[in-house]
């Protein structure tokens, strides 16, 4: 079995555009995941593949990720 997890900042700046409401918000995102499995001593999942010379791994799940981006939103209001 896999367990995972995942944390999402945004600190963000909002501003208001237009006398309606309306607001544009812009700001840096940072997110980290991670998964790993729950069997033995953890670690990623392997999918392998016995070959004449090894074992050689085909597939991968789990491990960390690590994004950094850049936000931008527009808020209307509902009327």
């Amino acid at each position: 079995m896999l367990l995972g997890g995942h944390l999402r900042v945004v600190p963000s700046y909002r501003r208001s555009v237009g006398a309606r409401g309306a607001s544009l918000r812009v700001g840096p995102r940072l997110e980290l995941a991670g998964g790993t499995t729950t069997a033995g001593t953890g670690g990623v999942a392997r999918i392998r593949v016995r070959e004449p010379d090894g074992v050689r791994d085909v597939f991968r799940v789990g491990a960390l990720e690590l994004a950094v981006g850049l936000e931008v939103g527009m808020w209307f209001p509902v009327l």
